[in-house]
């Protein structure tokens, strides 16, 4: 492990274990047989992710594969550090000065939006010339109710979590469906569980999007920021605004097996529509009609940057 500061953000970085995909898949395959009655895992040819309902700001998801933790909820809670914007530019040069696709899930540009929100990084970097496809959601001030919104900048605000690689198609990747929810774990929970019940203290990192394809998706959308102190997790359900969406709902964000001793959110996913609804992800809400279908790179280093103070024992859900 190695530490570096660069434009004053603390960062440390994490060689990751990196087995075969092929033996990756039959890790999972026999992993999420155990909370859903239909799953397939196979280790392919990156598809073309730049078209919808992915609609990636890069083609695929291959080469020079990392994710990366910033800031994080502590950030938020109990009150908001307004001082605590990053550029997901600045991010990539601190990733070994990273090239290519940026996509996972954070805290929006709030002084951009002029709102509190959920960001979907989408965006492919070169240096300081940026693609930017991102959305944020955002609660209507009026309506109550979570609307999606095209950003045109990459910063963000508090903290993310993000995939990184090239945005190539020439490498493999893994396809991950499955259906019919029978167990407690949604799908994201039930592939990370998988992993760190099978490979115990090595840590791994997967990376890219999934398709809820059919089926109904628990999703969050964080209300203005709170002027009174949120010390809880109850305090924080009842700040954050929750909605019910029907597929397809497209997510975007990493995971990690376990956190490696770093104060890590081990899991993060947020979630767009081509309805104009978005947020959160949390879990399906109707595991007898649900269907995913996910593409994952699997990540060779992890960076954690500007790691709080002090850990956080709520709000990493």
């Amino acid at each position: 492990m190695s530490d570096v500061v660069v434009q004053n953000l603390p960062c440390k970085s994490l060689k990751l274990f990196t087995p075969a995909l092929a033996e990756l898949a039959a890790v999972l395959q026999k992993g999420l047989e155990e909370n859903f009655a239909s799953v397939q895992v196979s280790v392919i040819d990156c598809p073309d992710l730049s078209l919808p309902p992915y609609s990636l700001a890069s083609p695929g998801l291959c080469g020079d594969q990392k994710v990366v933790d910033v800031g994080g909820p502590y950030y938020l809670l109990p009150l908001a550090n307004k001082e605590k914007l990053y550029r997901l530019r600045d991010i990539a040069k601190i990733c070994g000065d990273h090239s290519g696709l940026m996509v996972g899930a954070g805290a929006g540009p709030w002084p951009v939006v002029g709102a509190n929100c959920e960001l979907m990084a989408n965006i492919n970097v070169t240096g300081d010339t940026v693609d930017v496809r991102s959305k944020v959601a955002k609660v209507n001030a009026e309506t109550q109710l979570g609307e999606t919104q095209d950003i045109d900048t990459d910063a963000f605000a508090l903290m993310g979590n993000f995939y990184l690689s090239k945005g190539n198609r020439d490498g493999k990747v893994l396809e991950i469906k499955a259906s019919h929810r029978t167990g407690p774990d949604n799908y994201m929970s039930s592939i990370r569980n998988t992993l760190h019940k099978h490979y115990g203290d090595q840590t791994l990192g997967l990376g890219g999007t999934f398709l809820v394809e059919k089926g109904k998706a628990k999703l969050h959308v964080m209300s203005e920021f709170s002027t009174t102190p949120i010390n809880n997790a109850e305090q924080l359900n009842n700040w954050l605004k929750f909605y019910e969406y029907e597929g397809p709902v497209t997510a975007l964000g990493y995971l990690l097996s376990h956190d490696p001793g770093l104060d890590v959110r081990i899991e993060h996913f947020h979630c767009f529509t081509d309805r104009g609804v978005g947020g959160h992800y949390h879990y399906d809400t109707t595991p007898e009609d649900v269907a995913y279908r996910g593409y994952f790179g699997l990540a060779e280093t992890f960076y954690r940057i500007d790691a709080p103070p002090e850990i956080l024992n709520f709000g990493k859900d």
